[in-house]
C-alpha cells in the first residue's frame, strides 16, 4: 500500500447524508460517488449550536465546541451582554487547527476560505479568501445588494429592507459637461452609444451602503445612465465609478430577458482611503420609458488583500479574475434583490474561479494539505428547500424534477471542486468530503431559535426601558440563540447578580421559567434540555465564552404537505412569494452531516453503521497522513475506516 502524498479536505456546507444519497443516486455527484463506493463513509453527528461558525471550527480541529470557543456569533466576556461577536476570526478559535498540526509535522497547507482561518495564524500556509463567515464579510465594501424602482417589498423585516434601494430614474443632468437635456450640440454623446433626443440619458444613483461587519463605514456610490442606443426604446445601462462620463466602468445591454455584465472594478473612496474593489451586475428589468428598473449588484470585494503571500494575487487576478466568495444569500432572494436563478449562475462564477485558482496554486506551489469549506448548498437549502418536500405551500408537483435538477446542477458544481482538487493532487492522495450539519424544511413563519426575551422578561429577569431599551440596573439575564447569561457583577460591565448564592438562585429561575415554556400554538414544551454550563459538559458545550445556562430547543414534529391556496387561507396577508422569488425561508439545520473518506490506508466500500461524532474527523485524517493530531482534540480516530 502506498503512503498517502497529499491530503485534500473539501467541506461542503448544510448537507445530510440522507440528501447526498439522493443526489448520488440521481446522478448529480460521480466524483462523490466513486470516493463511497472506493472509500468508507458514515452520518456525521453535529455540536449544538447546529450552525456553520460551531461545526467547521470542531472539524478543523477535532476538539468540542467547549474547547474551541466559537459560535456563529460569540459573546467575549467584558463586552455588555447583548453585544455579540462574529465567531469567524482565528483568534477567537481556541484550539489548534490542522493546518497548523501540519506544520508541526513539516507540511504546507492550502486554505480557501475556511472558517476560522483569518487573521493569518500559522507561517507555513498558502490562503485564498476570507475567514469562512458565509454571511456579511470584514473583508468586503458591501454585500449583494438590489436596486428597484419600485423599492422593497412593503413587509420586509428591516434585517432584509436594507438589502434593496428604491432609486428613481431621472434626467441626467451635472456630469461635468453641461446639461445632456439641452439642444444636441451641447448634449453629452455616450460614446458609442446612438441615444434619440426622445429618450434623453436617464441617471440613477447606486448608493453604496455597507452592513455593520463589513470592513469601512462609507463607501462612494456607483452610478448608472440608463440609454437608449439606437432607438427610443430605452435598452442599456451603462456603469461609471462617479458622476463623470470619463470613469466608465462597463455596460449591459438588455433586450427583454434579466442579463448579466462583465465585472466592474473602480476605485472606491472610503473613509479608509481608496480601496480599488470589484462588483458584477445584472440588469432584471428594465422597461421601454424607463420607468422600470431592476438593478443588482454582486458584493463589492477588494481585488487585494484576499490571498496570502500577496504576491499570488497577480497571477490569480490574471488567470482567475476577480475573487468574490460568496453568491447571493437566501436574504438576497427573500428580500427581491435576487430570483433563485441567479443563484445558480454565481454557483457557477465562484466555481469555476476556485477551480482556475487550484489549477494555478496545486499545479504550481509545493503543498501538502488542500483544505475548502464551500458554502452555496447551505444558501440552497434556507431558500429552496421547497424545491424538493412535499411539505412546503411552495412545492409543486409539476416542478418535482426540475427542483431536484436545480439542486443537482449545485451539488454538481461541488463534485467539480472535489474533481479539480482531486486532478492537482494525482495519485495516492486522502480525500476527505464532510459536512458540517444537514439540512431540514421549515414553514413560513416558523422560528430558527426560541425568543426567550418574552420568557425571562414574563419571569421578571429582564427590565424593558422606558425608551424601549433594556434597563441594566435592573436585569439579571441576558439571552441569544442558545445561551442565557447571568447579568454578573465583576464580570459584565453592567452586573448586579452578586456571584454565589445569588447566582445560582438566578440560573435556576432561568431554568425553571424556560424548561416551563411552551409553544401557545402547540402546546408543547419549547426546550428539549435546560441546564447550567457545566452540565452541558455532556454534550460538548462549555468554555469561557458559552452562556452560563445552555438550551437546546424542542425538535420540531414532522409537518404534513400544504398547498399554497390552504397556506394562504390559514395565514391571510403573509406573501411567501413564488417559485422563482420565495420570501420565505424554507430549510433550517439539522444535525445529520455526512464524511468520506478514501485514500491510501482506508478501507474499501465500507459504511460505518453508527453516527460518528465530527470532533472525530481531524484525528483520523492527521494519523492516515501521519501528522500530529491536533493537540487540543478530544475526538479520536475512526479506527474501522483503516485497514
Amino acid at each position: 500500500m502506498p503512503n498517502p502524498t497529499k491530503l485534500i479536505i473539501v467541506g461542503i456546507d448544510s448537507i445530510s447524508l440522507r440528501v447526498l444519497d439522493q443526489m448520488i443516486e440521481r446522478g448529480y455527484c460521480p466524483t462523490i460517488k466513486k470516493l463511497i463506493e472506493t472509500g468508507c463513509y458514515a452520518q456525521g453527528r453535529s455540536f449544538c449550536p447546529v450552525e456553520t461558525g460551531t461545526n467547521w471550527a470542531v472539524l478543523s480541529t477535532g476538539a468540542s465546541p467547549a474547547v474551541t470557543g466559537v459560535n456563529m456569533g460569540t459573546h467575549v466576556v467584558g463586552q455588555p451582554l447583548n453585544r455579540m461577536t462574529r465567531g469567524f476570526p482565528s483568534e477567537l478559535c481556541k484550539a489548534e487547527q490542522i493546518w497548523n498540526a501540519a506544520a508541526r509535522g513539516g507540511k504546507r497547507s492550502v486554505i480557501f476560505d475556511y472558517p476560522q482561518s483569518r487573521p493569518i495564524n500559522c507561517n507555513n500556509v498558502i490562503h485564498v479568501g476570507g475567514d469562512g463567515a458565509p454571511g456579511q464579510s470584514p473583508f468586503a465594501l458591501n454585500e449583494m445588494h438590489g436596486y428597484k424602482t419600485e423599492g422593497p417589498y412593503a413587509d420586509l423585516a428591516p434585517g432584509l429592507s436594507r438589502m434593496v434601494t428604491k432609486i428613481e430614474p431621472k434626467p441626467a443632468k451635472g456630469w461635468n459637461c453641461g446639461d445632456m437635456n439641452q439642444e444636441p450640440k451641447a448634449r453629452l454623446r455616450v460614446p458609442g452609444i446612438q441615444s434619440s433626443p426622445q429618450a434623453p440619458p436617464l441617471e440613477v444613483e447606486l448608493p453604496v451602503e455597507p452592513w455593520p461587519a463589513n470592513g469601512p463605514e462609507q463607501v462612494s456610490s456607483l452610478w448608472a445612465l440608463i440609454v437608449a442606443d439606437g432607438g427610443s426604446a430605452y435598452n442599456k445601462v451603462i456603469f461609471f465609478g462617479r458622476k463623470d462620463p470619463n470613469a466608465k466602468l462597463g455596460e449591459v445591454a438588455f433586450s427583454g430577458t434579466p442579463t448579466w455584465g462583465d465585472c466592474l472594478v473602480n476605485d472606491f473612496e472610503t473613509d479608509r482611503g481608496i480601496v480599488r474593489a470589484a462588483t458584477r451586475p445584472k440588469v432584471f428589468r428594465l422597461s421601454p420609458d424607463g420607468k422600470d428598473v431592476h438593478i443588482y449588484l454582486h458584493q463589492i470585494f477588494p481585488v487585494s488583500g484576499f490571498a496570502h503571500p500577496a504576491d499570488l494575487e497577480p497571477k490569480l487576478l490574471d488567470e482567475c479574475g476577480a475573487y468574490y466568495p460568496n453568491t447571493c444569500r437566501q436574504q438576497s432572494i427573500n428580500s427581491g434583490a435576487a430570483d433563485v436563478w441567479t443563484f445558480t449562475e454565481e454557483v457557477d462564477f465562484t466555481v469555476d474561479w476556485y477551480c482556475k485558482a487550484m489549477e494555478a496554486i496545486l499545479g504550481g506551489e509545493d503543498w501538502d494539505l488542500f483544505i475548502q469549506k464551500w458554502h452555496p448548498p447551505d444558501f440552497c437549502y434556507h431558500f429552496g428547500a421547497f424545491m424538493i418536500d412535499e411539505r412546503h405551500p411552495l412545492y409543486d408537483p409539476k416542478r418535482h424534477d426540475e427542483g431536484w435538477d436545480f439542486w443537482g446542477k449545485v451539488m454538481g458544481r461541488g463534485d467539480d471542486l472535489v474533481r479539480t482538487a482531486m486532478e492537482a493532487a494525482g495519485g495516492d492522495a486522502i480525500v476527505a468530503v464532510m459536512s458540517d450539519h444537514g439540512g431540514k424544511m421549515v414553514l413560513p413563519g416558523e422560528a430558527g431559535h426560541m425568543n426567550l426575551r418574552p420568557i425571562l422578561e414574563q419571569a421578571g429577569l429582564i427590565t424593558t426601558a422606558p425608551g424601549g431599551g433594556v434597563d441594566w440596573s435592573q436585569t439579571k439575564a441576558w439571552a441569544s440563540q442558545h445561551y442565557v447569561w447571568v447579568n454578573l457583577k465583576g464580570r459584565d460591565p453592567d452586573g448586579i447578580v452578586e456571584p454565589g448564592e445569588e447566582y445560582e438562585e438566578v440560573r435556576q429561575q432561568i431554568i425553571d421559567a424556560v424548561l416551563d415554556a411552551r409553544d401557545p400554538h402547540t402546546g408543547r414544551h419549547m426546550a428539549n434540555l435546560v441546564c447550567r454550563r457545566e452540565d452541558a459538559g455532556m454534550v460538548g458545550i462549555g468554555g469561557g465564552h458559552a452562556g452560563d445556562v445552555f438550551i437546546w430547543s424542542e425538535e420540531e414534529p414532522p409537518k404534513d404537505a400544504i398547498t399554497k391556496e390552504e397556506f394562504e387561507r390559514q395565514h391571510p396577508g403573509m406573501d411567501i412569494g413564488t417559485w422563482e422569488w420565495p420570501r420565505h425561508n424554507s430549510g433550517t439545520h439539522s444535525p445529520d452531516p455526512f464524511i468520506i473518506m478514501n485514500g491510501p490506508g482506508f478501507k474499501s466500500g465500507y459504511r460505518k453503521e453508527r453516527d460518528v461524532w465530527i470532533n472525530y474527523f481531524a484525528p483520523t485524517l492527521a494519523h492516515a497522513f501521519g501528522i500530529p493530531i491536533p493537540k487540543d482534540a478530544d475526538g479520536g480516530v475512526i479506527w474501522d475506516f483503516l485497514e
